[in-house]
């Protein structure tokens, strides 16, 4: 599953602190195809941003989300929340159900197409949201 997570904060950005993008640095460690890289040429469309406060034990967030189109990237962006996310091929959840836990200022978790997701408040919190789809180039 295309799935990658970490800590805005402690990622090697140059000194830029971007961390999803076209540079040099989001390609090392992952190659030219890693979620959080675009080429410089690339295009991408129907970019969304979200901005969430969660309380505590927030029921929609449980709820089994649409199969994911492009690429979504989650950040915690307040201390002392604690946001349980996961991922997995199928809607039941029932195997191969991939976990992430986003506790600290800065903790992401960014993933592909075709996952469905659902998540869990054990702290309240906020999270941004940014999804985009990116256009696939002929020699993809």
């Amino acid at each position: 599953m295309d799935i990658e997570s970490g800590n805005a904060g402690e990622v090697d950005t140059h000194d830029t602190g971007w961390f999803v993008g076209y540079g040099e640095w989001a390609r090392k460690g992952r190659g030219a195809r890693g979620l959080r890289y675009m080429n410089r040429n690339a295009l991408s469309h129907s970019l969304c941003v979200k901005w969430r406060q969660h309380e505590k034990g927030d029921r929609k967030v449980g709820e089994v989300k649409p199969i994911s189109e492009g690429r979504t990237l989650c950040v915690l962006a307040m201390e002392g929340g604690e946001f349980h996310i996961e991922f997995c091929r199928n809607k039941e959840f029932k195997s191969g159900v991939i976990k992430r836990v986003l506790r600290k200022d800065g903790d992401f978790v960014i993933w592909g197409e075709n996952l469905y997701h659902r998540g869990e408040v054990r702290g309240a919190c906020t999270i941004v949201t940014v999804r985009w789809v990116p256009v696939r180039a002929a020699d993809d």
